[in-house]
């Protein structure tokens, strides 16, 4: 029913965008911002302490095409039973898994499609020891990649960096 009522939206109210394990994600008009809604019983305040320090990690020891969208906050209404999560709009969603089901324009080049989804096979592995170097783990929460998957990591073609033609970005973790 979620999509069916997007098409009656207009301006810059909230429009769903796509649900996902336990949240909706939702978009207001043409602002680079996110509403993540979820109910209570998924803690949204776990998940911005992790984003944070991932962002914290991206900018400080990952190479510039790997980074965390900026999150901006919490809402948490116990009378609704639901928390809302503010974060940049990176781009579309275009992610990892939609590169590797062939679900992308055909204005993409191949070979950048190649690349990404290639760099992605070892993407976890050098976030994770950018992680465990990271000065203060020990005050961390203890996993702070919990959700990686393809569909986890969106890919932006529209931001190309010096290293590489894309930039990933680590979202829902």
């Amino acid at each position: 029913y979620k999509s069916e009522a997007v098409a009656y939206h207009q301006g810059d109210m909230r429009k769903w965008f796509r649900s996902g394990g336990n949240s909706d994600i939702f978009l207001l008009g043409d602002r680079q911002l996110i509403i993540k809604e979820a109910s209570t019983s998924f803690s949204v305040w776990s998940a911005l302490d992790r984003m944070d320090y991932l962002h914290g990690i991206c900018l400080k020891f990952l190479p510039s095409h790997i980074q965390v969208p900026d999150h901006y906050g919490i809402l948490d209404s116990r009378h609704l039973r639901r928390q809302y999560m503010l974060a940049q709009k990176v781009n579309d969603g275009l992610t990892v898994s939609d590169l590797i089901n062939g679900n992308y324009p055909d204005s993409l080049s191949k070979d950048s499609v190649a690349s990404a989804t290639t760099e992605f096979n070892g993407l976890y592995r050098v976030v994770k020891n950018s992680i465990d170097q990271a000065p203060g783990r020990d005050r961390m929460p203890t996993n702070l990649l919990p959700d990686w998957n393809p569909g986890n990591i969106v890919v932006d073609f529209t931001t190309p960096t010096k290293e590489k033609p894309y930039t990933f970005w680590i979202i829902d973790q």
